[in-house]
């Protein structure tokens, strides 16, 4: 049975923003009224979760690029322009993609004060546009798998053996690894919260821990929420043990709970791990055990969780309290894939 300890030590500092992303959210902001106080400015440039922010930065300075070298005017812009746009996308992008970049580009003209009817991104010409690209090239992503259990214990299990046998540089990005997968998939974190997590938002018991999850996708404005991770059934796929040995190996006292590895693992970065990084471990550790690594990204632990507390009888209302889950429609994905094999009609056909 594992153990609750103390919590290690470590020096840690923060990194500083990527210069392009700094730069795509200094052109977003830019559209924002002149006449607006510096405070209020404050106000609405935190109105979006950082991510969010930079995201549509970057789509926005895409379309004003592509926009400049065919001498159109990017904001306010021409339905017309707006609607060329899209068209040419669709030749190379999925239709989500292309909502994502109008999203964009309709942010902009919010920020810049062109609202309901004056927003060109709203337009009768560019709907009809984006209706069409649903029609013609289907809406139904490719999902990314879940990893269950059964998988999440071959993938522990290699990185086991990587400990045991495996040469000593890998160590430390193997202990991370380890207790980044468990945690992630014990919790059910999107991957955006489990790279957030700290020292802070720690608390340990006798039963296991608590995470803080301060902020997340659906809770924009930090209302929080607590999420209880019990001490697992067998050592080597223990959460709380894996944290654990992780922290103490790491001599972390505060700062981020998963920051990045040198190359060769001899020295740990200070570097808190980006979203994309989370994805890059997760395809890398399934590689490892025979798993097509396209077929899983960082959500597969939060999909895992979901999908294998339903296929054990959970309810709906515990695994939201876990997950933070507001749409009961997204949760029912999982719920229908978990139960898939608990109904029995099929095999009573007499077949």
């Amino acid at each position: 049975m594992c153990r609750p300890a103390t919590r290690p030590r470590s020096r840690w500092r923060s990194s500083p923003m990527d210069r392009d992303a700094q730069h795509a959210l200094t052109s977003l902001h830019a559209t924002l009224p002149d006449t607006l106080s510096q405070e209020a400015r404050h106000y609405a440039e935190g109105s979006r979760a950082h991510s969010t922010q930079r995201a549509y930065a970057t789509d926005f300075r895409l379309f004003a690029q592509w926009c400049a070298i065919r001498q159109r005017l990017a904001l306010p812009a021409e339905p017309q322009t707006i609607a060329n746009y899209l068209a040419e996308l669709a030749r190379t992008k999925k239709p989500s993609t292309i909502e994502k970049k109008l999203a964009a580009i309709s942010v902009a003209h919010q920020l810049a004060g062109y609202v309901d009817g004056e927003n060109p991104a709203r337009h009768g010409v560019v709907r009809a546009i984006m209706r069409s690209i649903r029609r013609e090239h289907g809406t139904r992503p490719k999902k990314k798998e879940a990893l269950l259990a059964e998988s999440i214990r071959r993938v522990i299990g290699a990185i086991t053996q990587e400990l045991e046998a495996g040469p000593a540089w890998r160590r430390m990005s193997a202990l991370r690894d380890r207790a980044l997968l468990l945690i992630g998939f014990a919790g059910g974190f999107r991957r955006s919260e489990l790279v957030a997590l700290e020292i802070q938002d720690v608390a340990w018991y006798p039963q296991g821990i608590r995470l803080t999850i301060r902020r997340s996708k659906t809770d924009q404005e930090g209302a929080g929420r607590d999420v209880p991770i019990r001490y697992g059934e067998h050592e080597e796929t223990c959460p709380v043990r894996a944290l654990r040995v992780w922290l103490e190996a790491a001599r972390i006292d505060r700062g981020p709970l998963f920051v990045a590895v040198a190359k060769g693992g001899q020295h740990l970065g200070f570097r808190r791990l980006a979203g994309e990084a989370v994805a890059a471990i997760v395809k890398r550790r399934v590689r490892a055990v025979g798993l097509d690594p396209e077929d899983f990204a960082g959500h597969s632990l939060r999909a895992g969780f979901a999908t294998t507390a339903f296929s054990q009888g959970a309810s709906e209302l515990e695994v939201m309290e876990i997950t933070g889950h507001t749409s009961l429609a997204t949760l029912r994905e999982y719920l229908r894939a978990g139960r898939l094999w608990n109904n029995t009609a099929g095999a009573k056909l007499g077949l």
